[in-house]
């Protein structure tokens, strides 16, 4: 008699194995794309989309011990990219067993947040479409400031 265990475990293994077969199949059409303009994938580790006023952006939030940053790019990977520094705001697992601990301003960062951050730096000469140096804000006590 087979013991029923094995014979189960057996049939799980060969239909993983089936699995991982077809999962490493090439695609013979993936490399026939051809882009004049770099574009983002379409999911991109930590970065978010966020549509503004019909215009796509992207947005990733990198939380530090201590000047966390938020930044911005636009619809293309190859056009000038923004980065807003949140002083003082700290991961508060970074900070475990650190003393003078301040409340982080905002307390939690959302596309709100980066929406407000995008209008900002559209009206202080942020271009997102067009190749340039990174352009640097600063938010501080509930407002955006532009650095020079």
């Amino acid at each position: 008699m087979f013991n029923k265990n094995v014979t189960n475990s057996h049939v799980a293994f060969q239909f993983l194995l089936t699995i991982l077969n077809w999962a490493t199949v090439s695609d013979p059409f993936r490399d026939n794309y051809s882009f004049n303009i770099m574009s983002y994938p379409k999911k991109a580790k930590d970065w978010r989309n966020l549509i503004l006023d019909n215009q796509q952006f992207r947005w990733s939030f990198v939380a530090k011990d201590k000047n966390s940053l938020l930044k911005l790019q636009g619809s293309t990977s190859s056009g000038q990219q923004a980065i807003v520094t949140l002083p003082n705001w700290r991961d508060s697992w970074l900070s475990i067993g650190q003393s003078g601990f301040l409340p982080n301003e905002p307390k939690v960062v959302t596309s709100k947040l980066a929406s407000q951050a995008i209008e900002f730096a559209l009206q202080n000469g942020w271009k997102p479409e067009e190749a340039g140096s990174t352009i640097n804000f600063v938010f501080k006590d509930g407002n955006f400031i532009q650095l020079k």
